[in-house]
């Protein structure tokens, strides 16, 4: 008997359980899977995907404070209000967009000022 027998029909190649894709996206009804979880591609703390933080980020501030650094012109993140730090059910992944966003503009500038 080889080693590597087969049912008609059947791949060799079985599906891993870390490609299923069973966590859906509360926002868009996107599905994800435990692969997507590792590569921050869908956050299982507040059941949204990346797409649509993304979006949340892109929207003008009066519409989603999420994501952007707070200023005396918009709404946005900061570590030292409680609206944020407390009662957010995003403020973890929030944090985490605002930092990327400032290390990129920062990256920028510093490149800008370069050439």
């Amino acid at each position: 008997m080889a080693a590597a027998e087969t049912v008609p029909g059947e791949s060799m190649v079985k599906e891993s359980e870390m490609d299923i894709k069973i966590l859906e996206c509360v926002e868009c009804k996107g599905l994800f899977s435990l692969n997507d979880v590792q590569a921050r591609l869908f956050f299982v703390d507040t059941v949204t995907c990346r797409g649509c933080y993304e979006k949340f980020q892109a929207m003008n501030s009066f519409v989603s404070c999420f994501g952007k650094p707070r200023s005396l012109h918009y709404a946005g993140y900061s570590a030292t209000d409680p609206r944020c730090t407390l009662y957010c059910q995003d403020r973890k992944v929030c944090r985490q967009f605002v930092i990327q966003k400032l290390k990129a503009e920062k990256q920028s500038k510093s490149g800008k000022e370069s050439e």
